[in-house]
């Protein structure tokens, strides 16, 4: 049987190497990615060159990291339509704590036409077509999808019609940035305009995010993808419920999903202030 002093040495030996594979407390100091982050990071990593350490493992480029910024910066997006930003609103404007409010937030943001759900379905969606036009000319492909009335992840808006702006932008900054573009990125490109011709329906954001973070040098998987997605809906999410609990204002009641468009109950939710 162990002594005290032998159990007690073992326990701190065990708590100065607490690690998973991104690292954690080693020999008291905090690991992450194989540097020291009081050391080594604090005040040379920015937050979104932290993010991407974790993505990459390892320090990203300066053009990596543009890229990641402007992900940032068109998803903060305050438009009340937005199924995470109006359900956060609603927990707000119904009383909830703010971190029941984040919650309502992030759970809304798994839906299939949003956000990660969205992400996910996106990212399937160029897998197969990649692996079914492997050896078959892609307009043959698009013509075979629709054939079956498949649904295109990554094309069309379920709030907005016509382009989406933030397609549109990113595409011209990919080019004057001269970005590497990847496999799915340049399939994205390529099969584009033959959808848009035949379904009359334009790529949106999500379908360029994704591809992009398929692509080297992220080649997420999809529990990256979903940490990613997650990470640029939560800051636009959160705002709006911050400012309707401090001013106590009424939420406009605006649907949940598509279907409920018809809806004619009251046309404002919340509790009185």
């Amino acid at each position: 049987m162990k002594t005290k002093q032998e159990s007690l040495k073992q326990y701190h030996d065990c708590y100065n190497t607490i690690t998973t594979s991104l690292g954690g407390i080693v020999d008291g100091k905090i690991d992450f990615c194989g540097e020291d982050v009081i050391d080594e990071l604090a005040g040379n990593l920015t937050q979104t060159e932290s993010i991407l350490l974790w993505a990459l493992g390892r320090r990203p480029t300066d053009l990596e990291t543009k890229l990641m910024d402007t992900f940032i910066c068109m998803n903060i997006y305050p438009d009340m339509r937005i199924w995470s930003i109006r359900t956060g609103a609603y927990a707000a404007a119904s009383g909830a704590p703010l971190s029941s409010c984040f919650g309502a937030a992030h759970a809304a943001a798994n839906s299939k036409i949003f956000a990660v759900g969205a992400s996910l379905n996106c990212k399937r969606f160029f897998e197969k077509f990649a692996e079914d036009s492997t050896n078959r000319p892609a307009e043959e492909i698009v013509e075979e999808y629709l054939g079956k009335g498949l649904f295109f992840p990554g094309f069309g808006r379920p709030l907005i019609q016509g382009p989406d702006e933030r397609y549109t932008k990113l595409s011209e900054l990919l080019k004057e940035w001269h970005y590497p573009l990847g496999t799915y990125t340049k399939l994205l490109f390529k099969i584009a305009p033959l959808i848009t011709k035949h379904k009359n329906i334009h790529p949106n954001y999500a379908a360029l995010f994704v591809t992009l973070l398929l692509d080297p040098p992220f080649c997420c998987d999809d529990n990256k993808i979903v940490v990613m997605a997650h990470y640029m809906v939560s800051l636009p999410s959160y705002l709006p419920a911050c400012e309707i609990k401090e001013k106590s204002e009424y939420v406009p009641l605006l649907p949940l999903k598509v279907s409920d468009i018809i809806y004619t109950g009251k046309a404002k939710r919340g509790t009185a202030g």
